[in-house]
């Protein structure tokens, strides 16, 4: 999971989750009781939770273990194509490393090429 906080809403199905510990966050003034209070009157949107993850998947946010579920089809993705995305993530970073090498090799010899003039 990319980030953790004391509140996140899943923009997937509108879920609001936070962590109901007051002395873990730094809250603003009435907010976890406005969360709290929240919860008890509608439970469905607004949930405490011991630990609220989330990231973000098509810029939208979603959070860990969200009943909608929102990340299943991109992770069902990246299983079903674990391969290809293997052997492209490879051949991007020796592309990469290539790259480097080449990018070093040009910086020596700009360095070298300065220290003649220089002299």
């Amino acid at each position: 999971m990319g980030h953790h906080s004391s509140v996140a809403t899943c923009e997937f199905c509108g879920i609001t989750y936070f962590e109901d510990n007051e002395r873990e966050w730094d809250w603003e003034k009435g907010q976890l009781e406005e969360l709290r209070e929240r919860s008890k009157t509608n439970p469905s949107t607004c949930v405490s939770v011991d630990y609220v993850g989330w990231g973000y998947i098509d810029d939208k946010q979603f959070v860990a273990d969200c009943p909608c579920n929102a990340a299943s089809k991109y992770e069902n993705f990246i299983w079903n194509h674990r391969d290809l995305i293997r052997d492209y993530l490879t051949a991007r970073a020796q592309k990469q490393l290539i790259e480097a090498q080449d990018d070093s090799k040009l910086t020596k010899q700009v360095s070298e090429a300065v220290d003649i003039i220089t002299q």
